[in-house]
């Protein structure tokens, strides 16, 4: 399981889905970006929305051996390139990012699982209904290990 946080988050909000990861005995990598607390700061010092952000989640799925491989920050448009199953959260309330790229990258490859979560804002699916998260990642991982 390979973990990047949305814009305004940290890599903590990882922290409360470990559990479920663990009761499944899997592996996981938190990952912090350049200009998070903690990790190198980028020459202007300034989070650019993913243009240059994209190398840090790169190197950590090549880190990991996963096979992620993005070219661009526009994941809509290189959808056919993912080939491992994704689970995406998504607040209906979420005035950073809007929903409709989620939409459109959740239509496209049959590997991506979207939860819409009613009235969440930028990475508070799991502040609004956490026993619904939690139930959404327990399934999404159990489909992926009980073949």
């Amino acid at each position: 399981m390979l973990f990047a946080h949305g814009r305004g988050a940290t890599r903590r909000v990882a922290l409360r889905v470990l559990p479920t990861i663990t009761r499944l005995h899997l592996p996981s990598l938190d990952i912090t970006y350049r200009n998070d607390l903690g990790a190198p700061r980028s020459s202007d010092g300034l989070y650019q929305l993913g243009k240059t952000e994209w190398l840090d989640l790169q190197s950590a799925a090549q880190w990991a051996v996963i096979g992620i491989h993005f070219s661009a920050f526009d994941q809509v448009r290189r959808a056919h390139e993912f080939h491992v199953p994704i689970l995406l959260f998504h607040g209906t309330a979420d005035t950073t990012v809007p929903i409709g790229p989620s939409e459109a990258f959740a239509a496209l490859p049959r590997l991506v699982t979207l939860v819409k979560t009613a009235g969440a804002g930028h990475v508070e699916s799991w502040n609004v209904d956490p026993r619904r998260y939690d139930a959404a990642v327990h399934i999404f991982l159990r489909s992926l290990t009980c073949h």
